[in-house]
């Protein structure tokens, strides 16, 4: 299945010679090996993963394919936070975002009963993707994406636990990186504190890590690609569709939580960003 701008889930299969880098905050990914193998760069360390394995990518961890094998076949199903922001709620103290600072965590690695449990949901997954047609509605795929989830976060909880975080970080990695690395988890944790995300003006940023806006600029265009103004918007676009799908809060109600001088200015930057009025994303979701 093709890649839909629109669609909020769906997959797509990669191949020897295609290119597949993630650098955004608005999707997850769940990846398996179904033939050959590849080596990946994840949270800027690089593993092989061969046949048989699998693993999450979830929003702000950096991941790239810098070399496969000849035969590689590998399932990417991709979730976007249209979706996510409406099931992270009902896992509420569940979801760990310490956990994005990880290493890659493979699925049949992990303890059992979670590694096998994993599998099957990765599995379950990648079968509904192939068949949209028989996804009447959204409830379905929320349900087996909230309990992909959960089992995730409750996996790698229990690893943290048993094993300390065992940090794998090659070598190759200069400190200069690392540095750069950690300014910019540092600049995700801070967004992510304010759930939903009201402020939005850069130098609070930078203040807060000690920083000019200069360097913090400089960090995120040079991990992500992506400057902070433009991770800053993912996050607030991300929190204004949760909040419009969650709640019956009116438009003013609306501006006045993400800290917008009036219900127009709110009105006009949802609608940059996402090409719908409030009123139309209502009205679709």
């Amino acid at each position: 299945m093709g890649k839909d701008k629109d669609s909020q889930y769906f997959i797509k299969t990669i191949t020897h010679g295609d290119t597949l880098k993630k650098s955004g905050m608005n999707e997850m990914w769940v990846c398996r090996v179904v033939e050959g193998e590849a080596v990946v760069s994840f949270n800027m360390s690089e593993y092989t993963v061969h046949k048989g394995d699998a693993f999450v990518v979830m929003e702000g961890e950096l991941f790239l394919m810098v070399s496969s094998g000849e035969g590689l076949v590998m399932e990417v199903m991709v979730f976007r936070n249209t979706l996510l922001n409406v099931v992270y709620p009902f896992l509420g103290a569940e979801v760990n975002w310490s956990l994005v600072d990880g290493p890659l965590r493979l699925f049949g690695q992990m303890e059992s009963p979670y590694s096998q449990m994993l599998l099957l949901d990765c599995e379950s997954l990648a079968c509904m993707l192939k068949h949209p047609d028989k996804l009447s509605d959204n409830k379905l795929m929320l349900a087996m994406t909230a309990h992909f989830l959960l089992t995730y976060f409750k996996a790698a909880s229990a690893e943290i636990e048993k094993s300390k975080l065992k940090n794998e970080r090659t070598e190759s990695v200069s400190m200069g990186g690392k540095r750069s690395y950690q300014l910019l988890t540092q600049f995700y944790a801070l967004i992510s504190e304010q759930r939903p995300v009201a402020e939005r003006n850069l130098e609070y940023y930078a203040d807060r890590m000690h920083i000019t806006v200069r360097h913090l600029f400089k960090v995120c265009k040079g991990e992500t690609g992506h400057t902070p103004k433009e991770i800053i918007d993912d996050f607030v676009v991300g929190d204004i569709q949760h909040m419009l799908l969650t709640t019956e809060q009116t438009f003013q109600q609306l501006a006045d939580r993400f800290a917008f001088p009036d219900q127009s200015a709110f009105g006009q930057y949802f609608k940059r960003h996402t090409g719908l009025s409030l009123t139309e994303f209502r009205k679709i979701h």
